[in-house]
């Protein structure tokens, strides 16, 4: 049981971490970057969108923002699997 969780876990955390670097790096309008941007959207945003509800993306003296909630998720991923292990 313990084994599909990790598993389940781990594409999470994978596919947070595309998920990121194509929101940070992915400025061109590849079609195929776009569909997998979009689609990685309808998995990660409700997630993400609960984060930043409690952590604000930090302002930058520049206008941009600094966004720590791909890695708050990533790091409460890697907590529940660690729970996960302990309670399995």
């Amino acid at each position: 049981m313990f084994g599909l969780i990790n598993l389940v876990i781990n594409i999470l955390i994978l596919g947070a971490i595309v998920h990121w670097a194509l929101v940070v790096f992915n400025k061109s309008y590849n079609e195929t970057a776009l569909r997998i941007k979009e689609t990685l959207d309808r998995i990660y945003l409700p997630m993400l969108e609960v984060i930043r509800n409690f952590v604000k993306p930090l302002q930058m003296s520049d206008g941009n923002a600094f966004d720590f909630s791909h890695l708050i998720l990533i790091l409460l991923l890697a907590i529940f699997r660690k729970f996960a292990f302990w309670l399995f």
